[in-house]
């Protein structure tokens, strides 16, 4: 298997048909396009992992928004952190001390609390291996109905963090070729990249769905989301916000920005989405409407007058590089 998200079809035949939704407890499990587990009444639980080949407190904080913004696409409130670390032989102590001053002060900043973990060595990994889990407090379960003729909605600059994190381990070769106010922007991605905000505002404007936007980019969210609802789609790919300092990074490393990672955005689907996109760029969170949920099965994607349907989800693009 290739590094980075698992296929769909392997996730169908080697992981979904092992895992057990019978018992009572659970109100919601593990399925395509669902990151977040529900348990009665109504707790989520949402894992988030990196072992990128980046800096530890950029692995720590890729993994701590992933698990945490599954949790908020749920509709839920992250409240706990359980960390788990595998390290090589090699690492140093000084590392792993990094690594968890940048979680607190992560928690610190969107109060939510690390109540356990684990920490080993392992002779089974090159690299240090972050795992975190997130707990939410306990919600009302939130769950769309049908989607059908609803607009899609997107919010925040997709590619940031991938372009931040490749910006941030080959500064020195990309200043040769861009300006340094072009690193400095993707550089700000490590500010915005909890999509909690943006999911309560959704669900006060009548969200029906929410996908956030981790591996493999925007296309694999949207598939994902599509497979949830069961639904079509289609995209105008020119209405995607992206930042013209994402498409040059990507272009001077020949990546998709579209099938990149892009943790601090998410997808939601609702009913008036041109109302959703003013309310939170209202509240200063970069927004806009790209599509529509359709009835058919056909995934679509539109760039002006060329037409074409969505792929499978892909690995990665940043795994070319790191």
């Amino acid at each position: 298997m290739k590094p980075g998200k698992i296929s769909e079809n392997v996730l169908k035949r080697s992981v979904l048909k092992y895992i057990d939704h019978e018992e009572r407890e659970i109100a919601r499990g593990a399925g395509i396009g669902n990151d977040c587990a529900l348990f009665a009444p109504c707790q989520g639980a949402a894992t988030g992992t990196c072992s990128l080949n980046v800096h530890g407190k950029d692995k720590i904080r890729h993994a701590i928004y992933a698990a945490s913004n599954n949790l908020s696409a749920a509709g839920q409130q992250t409240k706990y952190l359980l960390i788990n670390l595998t390290l090589p032989e090699r690492a140093r102590e000084i590392k792993l001390q990094e690594i968890m001053e940048e979680a607190a002060q992560i928690c610190g900043q969107n109060g939510w609390q690390i109540v356990g973990g684990h920490t080993e060595v392992s002779v089974a990994v090159t690299g240090i291996v972050a795992t975190v889990t997130a707990l939410s407090a306990s919600l009302a379960e939130y769950e769309g109905a049908d989607v059908t003729d609803y607009d899609i909605v997107v919010s925040g600059y997709i590619g940031m963090e991938a372009a931040g994190l490749i910006a941030a381990q080959k500064a020195e070769e990309l200043l040769k070729r861009f300006p340094k106010w072009l690193i400095s922007e993707v550089g700000d991605y490590r500010e915005h990249m909890s999509v909690a905000k943006a999911a309560q505002i959704a669900m006060q404007h009548g969200a029906g769905l929410m996908h956030d936007i981790g591996e493999g980019g925007i296309f694999a969210a949207l598939w994902e989301m599509a497979q949830r609802a069961g639904a079509g789609m289609t995209i105008n790919i020119k209405q995607i916000p992206m930042r013209q300092s994402v498409v040059e990074i990507c272009n001077y490393y020949d990546l998709n920005p579209y099938e990149i990672l892009s943790q601090g955005c998410l997808l939601m689907v609702a009913k008036d989405g041109e109302a959703l996109a003013t309310a939170l760029q209202e509240a200063d969170i970069p927004a806009a409407v790209i599509g529509k949920m359709t009835d058919s099965n056909d995934r679509i994607i539109e760039n002006g007058e060329e037409i074409r349907y969505m792929d499978l989800p892909k690995p990665d693009q940043i795994r070319k590089l790191l």
